[in-house]
């Protein structure tokens, strides 16, 4: 699995383990199986020749019983509640980079994607911890993997940010999550930028609110710069503190040189 001494690529594969181990509080390369009588002896091989993620498609030696489960109750959390990002890197680092060093994601992949996810998180009204979203399951089965507590409508609006990357030309870059009393910031909206380590000072340009009468949430607009909205084919104008009230498929342009969000989901319930 490894080099024989520490280089690049080694420390890509502990900078993994670290990180996952951080975001799952758990070794996702435990051996969980026997391989020689010797302890000493199958802890060697269960690190080295047969080392496996524990999250194998394919091969569940190492696969602990309590996966999946909610983690309070003594289950473990699996990688598929982190961030698509995150999820894709985790692949990267464990399936096809595990044995193929230069497949492994560089630190910087791993910086970016945890960056990003702050714009994934909900809030569970039962236990109160964070959890990116699971927007990319079916309503049914999206939950807190901490508690096991359902998710309840009103669901959060699902927004899928582009960037024009050629004169025109809009490419999307990454999904934000926006639930009711969420802020819209500066970082959000602007070209070529990603969330700061700290939004104390980050500037707010609008927020969002549950319009209880309409059943749908509201894109408050609380920046100087005038939005462009695109709802039913309809294209107005949302100056500063006017509201659009969003809904699947309605384009929103932040100001001009800004990025578009285009609203992919708003399932209420």
């Amino acid at each position: 699995m490894c080099d024989a001494s520490p280089n690049e690529r080694t420390d890509r594969h502990s900078l993994a383990v670290l990180l996952l181990h951080t975001l799952l509080f758990r070794n996702v390369m435990q051996p969980l199986c026997e391989y020689a009588d010797d302890p000493n002896q199958s802890e060697e091989l269960g690190w080295g020749r047969h080392a496996l993620f524990s999250e194998h498609p394919r091969d569940r030696r190492h696969r602990p019983r309590n996966l999946g489960l909610p983690f309070y109750r003594r289950g473990a959390l699996s990688y598929r509640m982190l961030t698509p990002a995150l999820q894709r890197l985790t692949e990267r680092a464990f399936l096809e980079g595990l044995r193929e060093p230069e497949k492994r994601p560089l630190a910087r992949e791993w910086e970016e994607a945890l960056a990003v996810a702050i714009d994934e998180l909900f809030g569970c009204w039962r236990c109160r911890q964070h959890f990116p979203y699971p927007y990319w399951e079916p309503l049914e089965r999206r939950a807190c993997p901490f508690c096991g507590e359902r998710c309840q409508p009103p669901y959060p609006l699902v927004l899928e940010l582009h960037e024009e990357r050629q004169r025109g030309s809009f490419f999307p870059i990454r999904r934000v999550v926006l639930g009711s009393a969420f802020n819209v910031f500066a970082d959000v909206v602007e070209p070529k930028r990603q969330p700061p380590f700290s939004r104390q000072n980050e500037p707010v340009v609008g927020y969002v609110e549950w319009d209880s009468r309409r059943r749908r949430y509201r894109l408050i607009n609380k920046g100087q710069e005038e939005w462009m909205a695109l709802v039913q084919g309809k294209r107005f104008p949302v100056r500063k503190e006017e509201s659009v009230l969003v809904e699947r498929g309605c384009l929103l342009r932040f100001g001009d040189g800004k990025r578009v969000a285009y609203v992919v989901e708003e399932e209420w319930g």
